[in-house]
């Protein structure tokens, strides 16, 4: 697989829309079905906590100013008073087309990529994907599998190159058998 989808979800299917919604119900913290800024604080104190940042030194406010910032540039412009719904979440996103999806992909997984290395060393390491998937209630065995279908080259690191191809394929492709269906856990109605 290269850095373009397999098969681009050009009318953003029915299992497209699963995935959407496996994502909106990961970043929806309280589980009542909208997600808001305070679920992004929520999720940016957990991972400090897992990753073992102290929330006062630089990594520690610097992840902070990620998680917010990801909710201010992406899913903010989409709420009504302050939050935002499933379906609307993924009207947003079906709205931008694929084309801008993929834009979108390539500019923000650099700003995720380095929001889950938290030692800052250029690599996500299996702790600190570890990290990312307690935050969004992973199984543990969908932690180690997930992290092995990452690491294409079995080194023990999840690479930027690698990160990019596994979210792409999640968020644009249609391919019920990619392994990257489980980038963000597993899917929900599965």
């Amino acid at each position: 697989m290269g850095l373009t989808p397999s098969v681009p979800a050009a009318n953003f299917s029915a299992f497209w829309g699963k995935k959407m919604k496996t994502l909106f119900r990961r970043l929806d913290w309280e589980s009542n079905g909208r997600i808001n800024r305070k679920d992004f604080n929520t999720l940016a104190d957990y991972y400090i906590q897992l990753s073992k940042l102290d929330a006062n030194s630089k990594r520690g406010k610097q992840v902070r100013r990620r998680f917010i910032k990801l909710w201010e540039e992406i899913f903010e412009k989409a709420s009504k008073d302050g939050e935002v719904d499933e379906s609307v979440f993924i009207e947003s996103i079906r709205k931008v087309g694929v084309t801008k999806l993929i834009q979108y992909v390539h500019r923000y997984s650099d700003f995720l990529f380095d929001l889950l290395d938290a030692n800052g060393n250029g690599t996500i390491t299996k702790d600190e994907y570890a990290a990312f998937g307690k935050l969004f209630r992973f199984p543990d065995k969908t932690i180690d599998d997930t992290f092995r279908t990452l690491d294409h080259n079995n080194d023990t690191n999840i690479t930027d190159d690698e990160f990019l191809e596994a979210f792409l394929e999640f968020a644009v492709g249609d391919d019920p058998k990619s392994p990257f269906n489980s980038f963000c856990g597993p899917l929900f109605g599965s």
